[in-house]
């Protein structure tokens, strides 16, 4: 992969994504005019964003949309429309270090969630505890009592996870 400043071009299209995805104005807030963009050699097409060395999102190939980093969540955490869960504060640092989000956990699941949707998970007192992509819709989030609601990509201590998982 090659990391360039991204053209007019790139930026226009990347941010149109990010519009659609989330909500209209969304992609201007998550991705300025210094954006740098890694191109894939196979395909030739956008994969990584990055800003200043920070990684802010990843094209997905496949579903034509974004995969947030946390500095992309941060981006969007107070913007309106945006897919996000609050969970209860007990499962919070579990929740930070990488662990899924279990349906019984979740106090507040915004109803426009789909299944496959990317979300913010938020604690109780609305910070960022992680990203990933929901398993069931806003809804059922709310009144399910078993199962993964949300597959945790990153939490925000991901690293204070040992690597022998102990």
């Amino acid at each position: 992969m090659v990391i360039k400043r991204a053209s007019y071009w790139v930026i226009r299209k990347i941010r149109m994504i990010a519009d659609y995805q989330f909500s209209a104005g969304t992609g201007s807030c998550l991705f300025s005019n210094e954006i740098d963009s890694s191109i894939s050699r196979k395909t030739g097409k956008v994969k990584e964003i990055r800003e200043g060395g920070n990684y802010i999102a990843t094209l997905n190939p496949k579903s034509g949309t974004f995969s947030l980093s946390l500095e992309g969540a941060r981006r969007l955490l107070h913007k309106h429309g945006i897919p996000r869960a609050t969970v209860m504060s007990e499962f919070a640092s579990l929740i930070s270090k990488g662990g899924n989000v279990f349906a019984k956990h979740i106090i507040e699941a915004e109803e426009g969630i789909r299944a496959g949707n990317e979300v913010i998970v938020l604690s109780e007192d609305s910070s960022l505890l992680a990203v990933g992509h929901s398993l069931l819709s806003g809804d059922e989030a709310k009144r399910f009592k078993r199962g993964i609601a949300i597959k945790v990509r990153r939490g925000v201590n991901a690293n204070d996870v040992s690597k022998n998982g102990s």
